[in-house]
């Protein structure tokens, strides 16, 4: 028994071959013996019959117990970075506990499109193929921010033309390249002024150079490249009811009003220990009111220090 005792290796194999032959069958199979024959004839002990997986996986606190088991109808999701493709620890651990995966820089447009017309897809494709091979679902960060752009860019400031063409080809590129392979996109990350003041926007070479329109411009194109993934705009500082989250909500209602194709909002969320904000569900709330999806998207809780045993 090659895998006895193997416990991360046989749980990735039993999770897999449950997941193919169930999508296999979909639709057609009323029922499923999931488990056959795996009590001990006269109950005693754990229970269980001493087998593989009973050696192994224990007695049910092993695949039913990782986070992504208890996310249910929802996603529990973490960044991933392409330097952890040579850790198996680490991969281990992602694929078991998570069921969602945002590479954390390797599909910014800097890095992805090094000159202009010229892209490296290798570290965002290794990492689309683990987390399809790990049934986890995939979303895309991100098509236009204002840091992490390559140099070529830079220059087309206040050349409003070129700039749009070079912004719908990139987001056309992209999208067409991992379509149906990505459930979300962060369409559009950090592009709001800090206090929500002036047109609402953060001064980039986008606001300045293409005006407020191109947030709804780039949501257009992303859809018509990709109709399947869900749109989101990402930003920091908008879990409260605030300045900043008010002037996204007002945008939000106005693109909802357009018929812009956006489907969600990030919330970033990087929380300090004792300052999560007491109108965070409030504030979730109004914007699900809207009809767009609200997600979770970098949760981070910073501890103070010292630490402690409850830390």
């Amino acid at each position: 028994m090659e895998l006895e005792g193997k416990k991360a290796e046989l749980e990735k194999v039993v999770k897999h071959h449950i997941n193919t032959v169930a999508k296999h069958f979909k639709g057609k199979i009323y029922a499923w013996d999931e488990v056959n024959e795996v009590l001990n004839e006269d109950g005693s002990g754990n229970k269980l019959r001493d087998s593989l997986f009973s050696k192994t996986l224990g007695t049910g606190n092993s695949i039913e117990g990782h986070l992504r088991d208890q996310a249910k109808q929802k996603y529990i999701g973490s960044a991933m970075t392409s330097h952890a493709l040579g850790d198996q620890q680490y991969l281990d651990i992602l694929g078991q506990e998570f069921n969602c995966m945002t590479p954390e820089n390797e599909m910014k447009w800097g890095l992805l499109e090094t000159s202009r017309g010229q892209y490296n897809w290798t570290k965002a494709d290794k990492m689309v193929e683990f987390a399809q091979t790990h049934d986890m679902k995939i979303r895309g960060h991100t098509f236009i921010w204002h840091n992490e752009l390559p140099s070529y860019v830079g220059t087309l400031d206040g050349k409003k033309a070129e700039l749009e063409e070079v912004v719908r080809a990139h987001i056309n590129t992209v999208a067409a390249h991992f379509k149906g392979k990505i459930y979300a996109w962060d369409v559009v990350n950090e592009v709001l002024n800090e206090d929500g003041s002036g047109n609402k926007l953060r001064d980039s070479i986008f606001s300045r150079t293409l005006g407020s329109g191109f947030i709804e411009e780039a949501f257009r194109t992303a859809h018509a490249a990709d109709p399947n993934a869900k749109l989101y705009i990402n930003d920091y500082g908008i879990e409260a009811k605030n300045n900043k989250s008010d002037a996204l909500y007002e945008l939000v209602k106005g693109w909802k009003a357009n018929g812009v194709p956006m489907q969600g909002v990030g919330m970033q969320a990087h929380f300090k220990e004792g300052e999560v904000p007491a109108t965070l569900q409030e504030n979730i709330k109004r914007f699900s009111d809207l009809g767009v999806d609200v997600a979770i998207t970098e949760l981070q809780v910073r501890y103070l220090m010292p630490a402690s045993a409850d830390k």
